[in-house]
């Protein structure tokens, strides 16, 4: 699968307070079926949470450049309803969300065009790199074996790369690579059953 030269990809990673989880979710289920009705400028809008905390919750988004995000789907009445909800008196969170951007380095998000399940297996690592980008850049390969595997590098931070693989109704358990000189953080993510890894 190939990525237009502009995708712009965003991590969110949401540590909320005990039993907020699902709340969050289903608002978030809210924004993904007004992404499914009016925005085919994103290509995937995919959340699940921490396989060891269901209060820890992950998300992948791709648009089709910054300015979608930005001016289009942020926006849009769900996600201001969602937002507002987050940023309450009554917030949800335990500490600020994390907002990752990235662009795409090489991959595909559904290789086999396996449909999301609550069963699906998914890894995200992250790797910083402790010297030169190039060198840890190489080192990262994608899993052709897997339904998903994407390679991202960051916008915030050139040291910074991320691996994101699945593997469909929990066929095989991935394992994330072991890369010389960068430090990983893994993160073992179930899927909740909102949004989608591609446009049907």
């Amino acid at each position: 699968m190939s990525f237009p030269a502009n995708t712009h990809v965003l991590i969110p990673k949401a540590p909320l307070k005990t039993g907020e989880g699902k709340k969050v979710l289903d608002l978030l289920n809210d924004v993904s079926t007004h992404v499914v009705k009016n925005e085919p400028f994103t290509s995937c809008y995919y959340f699940g949470y921490d396989a060891a905390n269901p209060d820890s919750v992950w998300g992948i988004e791709v648009y089709e450049n910054k300015d979608a995000l930005e001016s289009k789907h942020m926006v849009s009445p769900p996600f201001l309803k969602f937002a507002g909800y987050l940023s309450s008196e009554q917030s949800p969170m335990v500490e600020p969300i994390q907002l990752l951007n990235f662009e795409v380095v090489d991959g595909f998000l559904n290789k086999n065009g396996a449909p999301e399940s609550l069963d699906d297996y998914l890894v995200y690592t992250e790797y910083q790199a402790s010297g030169n980008p190039d060198e840890l850049k190489e080192q990262l390969t994608v899993d052709q074996e897997a339904d998903t595997s994407i390679i991202l590098h960051s916008l915030d931070d050139s040291l910074l790369f991320a691996t994101v693989t699945r593997y469909a109704n929990g066929r095989k358990q991935p394992e994330p690579a072991q890369v010389p000189g960068a430090a990983a953080t893994v993160q073992h993510v179930k899927y909740a059953g909102v949004g989608f890894l591609t446009h049907n």
